[in-house]
């Protein structure tokens, strides 16, 4: 979320004189922390940058949808909910032409409410086969303990 986050306050981060992308990947899209504090670096630029920081945040929020199961169901709901917000902020940047500069990237209501929306029925699913799980392994012990006490 936080990568989301860095794409979409680019402008907003310049302008107190704050840089969080990465140097490196600015030079290697040739321009620099500095250039973009000047105003000078070109949109093509910074958008590459941003869209391959969007891509890398599209990664991390799969694997995150795999390991949310381990966290306590309170902060699996919230934590589905903010990610499935965050993409939706990505999405809005990809239409954008991954360009931040263009002003604050933004989501409406009722994107909001459909983002934790799906993310409760992630939280069901994951429910489900968490109970599925547990479920399964007890009767397989139930079984272990019959078949051992004959």
């Amino acid at each position: 979320m936080q990568l989301t986050n860095i794409c979409r306050d680019v402008a907003e981060d310049a302008a107190r004189d704050r840089v969080y992308l990465p140097e490196t990947l600015l030079r290697a899209a040739g321009t620099s922390q500095a250039e973009l504090l000047a105003g000078r670096s070109p949109r093509g630029a910074i958008a590459a940058v941003v869209a391959f920081l969007l891509s890398w945040a599209d990664e991390l929020y799969e694997h995150a949808e795999r390991g949310v199961r381990f966290l306590p169901p309170r902060a699996r709901i919230a934590v589905l909910c903010a990610g499935r917000m965050y993409r939706a902020i990505g999405g809005v940047l990809r239409r954008r032409g991954c360009d931040p500069l263009g002003g604050r990237a933004i989501v409406s209501p009722v994107v909001k409410l459909a983002s934790c929306l799906l993310a409760f029925v992630a939280f069901l699913a994951s429910a489900v086969r968490s109970f599925t799980r547990r479920e399964a392994w007890a009767s397989r012990r139930r079984a272990e303990r019959r078949c051992a006490t004959g």
